[in-house]
């Protein structure tokens, strides 16, 4: 009798170690789920017709340092020309994408995979800009702006070098300080 009492009680143990252990299964599962969800809806955004759009007039900018974008397309200096709220969205939407990096709601690979290439891109453009921002102090948009997005495409970068495949040093501007830091 012992013996099938002693059976029984091993029996629910391996049947509540495999229920556990099907339910993380079933929970990582869930979560990358979830992650590739979100994901995608941010993608999408970004690939449809008004997202191409503004990426593409980004990328057409043309200055060659912090002060000739701020003549050209600042708020303040030209508020017919400006940009802010194109750039302003454009940085919020990779910053964000940063933020969802770091704490790991989003997978690296498939970030690198679906929109590395285009992050470098709007990155190499937008560099000298984001940290003219910064050094605007009390004036600008404080010390950490874009922080996110600069940590983002810092990975990006990282990962294409890591590749071996060229980066696109065609759209740094003259002024940019990632000429002498990825020596191109």
């Amino acid at each position: 009798m012992a013996s099938f009492e002693f059976l029984a009680i091993i029996l629910t143990g391996l049947g509540l170690t495999a229920s556990i252990v099907y339910y993380t299964f079933t929970l990582q599962n869930t979560n990358k789920t979830r992650q590739t969800q979100l994901f995608m809806q941010l993608y999408q955004n970004k690939f449809q017709e008004e997202g191409m759009k503004r990426f593409w007039k980004i990328l057409g900018l043309t200055f060659d340092n912090f002060d000739e974008y701020m003549e050209k397309y600042g708020f303040f200096t030209n508020p017919e020309n400006s940009i802010l709220p194109l750039v302003s969205s454009e940085l919020g939407f990779y910053d964000g994408l940063g933020v969802l990096l770091k704490n790991k709601m989003i997978d690296i690979n498939t970030v690198y995979d679906i929109m590395g290439y285009r992050t470098i891109l709007i990155w190499f453009k937008l560099e000298v800009v984001v940290k003219g921002l910064r050094g605007l102090g009390d004036r600008g948009a404080g010390a950490d702006y874009g922080a996110s997005f600069e940590n983002l495409a810092n990975e990006m970068i990282r990962i294409r070098r890591n590749k071996g495949i060229e980066l696109p040093f065609y759209y740094l501007t003259k002024s940019s300080t990632l000429r002498q830091e990825l020596n191109p």
